[in-house]
C-alpha cells in the first residue's frame, strides 16, 4: 500500500537495482507505526495533560472572579482550556521561536 520503502507501485518491477536505489533515495523517512498500547498511553497522558489545564484556568479565574460567576461562564473556562492545551501540544505552536 506504500508505506515502506521498498513498496512498489502497479508497474514497477525490482529488475534493475539503480532505480529501486534511486526510488529510495528519493522517498521520506518512515517511522515506525505504534502498537496499540503507545497510542491509547499516548492518549491518556493528552487528557491528563488537559485535566490539569482545566484545573489550573478554573482555579484561577475562581480566584480572580468569585465562584459564582465561574459556574456561569463554566463552559467558556472549559473552551479555553481546551483551546489552550491544544496549541501548546500541537505541532504548529511548537514550530514557533521563543526570544
Amino acid at each position: 500500500m506504500g508505506l515502506g520503502r521498498g513498496d512498489l507501485s502497479g508497474g514497477e518491477s525490482m529488475s534493475t537495482s539503480t532505480s529501486t536505489s534511486s526510488s529510495e533515495a528519493s522517498l521520506p523517512r518512515r517511522f515506525p507505526l505504534a502498537a496499540q498500547p503507545e497510542i491509547m498511553r499516548a492518549a491518556e497522558k493528552d487528557d491528563q495533560y488537559a485535566s490539569f489545564v482545566y484545573d489550573a484556568c478554573r482555579d484561577a479565574f475562581r480566584h480572580l472572579f468569585g465562584t459564582r460567576v465561574a459556574v456561569a461562564y463554566q463552559r467558556e473556562v472549559i473552551f479555553n482550556s481546551q483551546s489552550f492545551s491544544f496549541q501548546t501540544s500541537s505541532k504548529s505552536f511548537q514550530n514557533s521561536q521563543v526570544l
